[in-house]
C-alpha cells in the first residue's frame, strides 16, 4: 500500500475536528441562519430593523401574498427576490351626481270667459254690451291691470281671437282662429315670461255630449326654470236642457287627467268655467291633489270656500301655495263680460334635478 504524504495525516484531524465542530454548531442553533447573512447572499444588502421590531417571526397579514418569482424592479430589486403584494377590496369611483337647484317663483294666473262674440251681436242675450272685438280690447287691459302672465280662455271665437293676436306679446294655443269649436277654449301666456314646452288637447264633452278638444299645455317660467302644467276647461251648462250627466263626464276626465299629470312630480293648474260650484269642488278635491286657489278643503272630507262662489275655478297642485284670490266684478269687467274675472298668485316651491352625464 501507498503510504500517504505526511501533510495529509497531519491536517486529517484538524479538518476532523473543524467539520465537528460546524455540525455540532448548526445542531444547536436548529439550522437558522441570520437573517442579515440571507438578505447579504441574496444580494439585497443587510436589513435593518427597528428597535423592539422581530422582522423574523412575525406573520403576514392576511392580505398580503408573496409573489413566486419577483422581477426586478425600478428601485434596483435583484431578480429573485420575493415581495410582499398588497391586496384589498376593489373600489369603484363613481363622480358626484351634478344637482340643478331650479328657484322658487311666484306666477299670476287668471281663468277668463271673456263673452263669445256672437252673444252681443244683434239678437244675442247680451246684445247691450260692446262687440266682441272692442270687448276683447278690454279684456287684455284687465289682464294687463292684474299683471296676469297665464290665462285660461272660455268663449274665446274668431274675432275675438283676431284681435288677441295682433298682440305680440301673448301667444295662445290653440288659438288660431280657424275651428271656432276649437279656439274657444285656449290657454295664453306672455311671451316674455313663459315658454311652451309642449302642447296637446284632450276630449271632453260640452252640449249634447259634443266632444271637444280643450288645451294642456306644459309652460316654462324663463327666468327660473320652473315648469308647470296648464290645463282649461269649459264645461257645459243648463243653457240647451239638463247636462249634468255630460258635467259628471267632463269632471271624471278631468279627475283622471289629473292624476295622470300628477305623475310628471310638477305642478299643475286647472283653469275653466265649470259651470258648477260645490259639486265640481268637492268631486276634483276628494279624488285627485288638487286644491282651489280661493279656500275650501282638500282629501277626502270636503267643505267649500266661503260664498260667494263663482263657477270659474282656480285649481293648482298639492305643492302650489296660492297667496292671493280675487274674483274681480269691477264695473270695467261688467262691460266685458258676464263672468267674474278670477286670478290669483301662485308660488311654485325650489326644486332640485339630477343633471344628466
Amino acid at each position: 500500500m501507498r503510504k500517504l504524504p505526511d501533510w495529509v495525516v497531519i491536517l486529517a484531524p484538524a479538518a476532523l475536528i473543524t467539520a465537528l465542530v460546524v455540525l455540532l454548531g448548526y445542531l444547536m442553533v436548529g439550522g437558522e441562519e441570520p437573517a442579515e447573512n440571507a438578505a447579504s447572499r441574496a444580494g439585497g444588502g443587510p436589513v435593518s430593523s427597528q428597535p423592539g421590531v422581530d422582522l423574523t417571526d412575525e406573520p403576514l397579514p392576511e392580505d398580503v401574498t408573496t409573489s413566486p418569482a419577483a422581477e426586478p424592479s425600478a428601485a434596483g430589486q435583484s431578480p429573485g427576490t420575493s415581495m410582499p403584494k398588497l391586496t384589498g377590496p376593489q373600489i369603484t369611483l363613481r363622480p358626484k351626481p351634478k344637482v340643478k337647484v331650479i328657484e322658487s317663483t311666484t306666477i299670476t294666473i287668471s281663468s277668463f270667459n271673456v263673452l263669445g262674440h256672437s252673444h252681443t251681436e244683434k239678437g244675442g242675450h247680451k246684445a247691450r254690451l260692446a262687440p266682441g272685438p272692442t270687448r276683447m280690447a278690454d279684456a287684455i287691459r284687465i289682464l294687463d291691470s292684474h299683471q296676469v302672465g297665464v290665462v285660461g280662455l272660455q268663449e274665446l271665437q274668431t274675432p275675438q281671437m283676431q284681435v288677441l293676436a295682433r298682440h305680440a306679446n301673448w301667444s295662445v294655443y290653440p288659438g288660431g282662429g280657424v275651428d271656432q269649436r276649437l279656439t274657444a277654449n285656449s290657454i295664453a301666456w306672455r311671451n316674455a315670461e313663459y315658454e311652451a314646452i309642449s302642447t296637446e288637447t284632450t276630449p271632453i264633452p260640452y252640449f249634447a255630449g259634443e266632444i271637444r278638444q280643450m288645451p294642456v299645455v306644459l309652460l316654462e317660467h324663463k327666468a327660473s326654470g320652473q315648469r308647470f302644467y296648464v290645463a282649461n276647461f269649459h264645461n257645459p251648462a243648463n243653457a240647451h236642457g239638463d247636462a249634468s250627466r255630460w258635467r259628471a263626464e267632463a269632471l271624471r276626465r278631468q279627475i283622471a287627467l289629473a292624476n295622470t299629470l300628477a305623475e310628471n312630480e310638477l305642478p299643475i293648474f286647472f283653469t275653466g268655467d265649470m259651470n258648477d260650484r260645490e259639486g265640481y269642488f268637492c268631486g276634483l278635491t276628494t279624488s285627485t291633489a288638487m286644491k282651489a286657489a280661493n279656500g275650501g278643503s282638500t282629501g277626502t272630507g270636503c267643505q267649500p270656500p266661503p260664498k260667494p262662489m263663482p263657477v270659474d275655478w282656480i285649481f293648482g297642485s298639492d305643492e302650489v301655495t296660492f297667496t292671493g284670490y280675487v274674483a274681480d266684478r269691477s264695473p270695467a269687467v261688467a262691460r266685458t263680460t258676464d263672468h267674474p274675472v278670477v286670478v290669483a298668485q301662485a308660488v311654485l316651491p325650489e326644486r332640485r334635478e339630477k343633471v344628466k352625464p
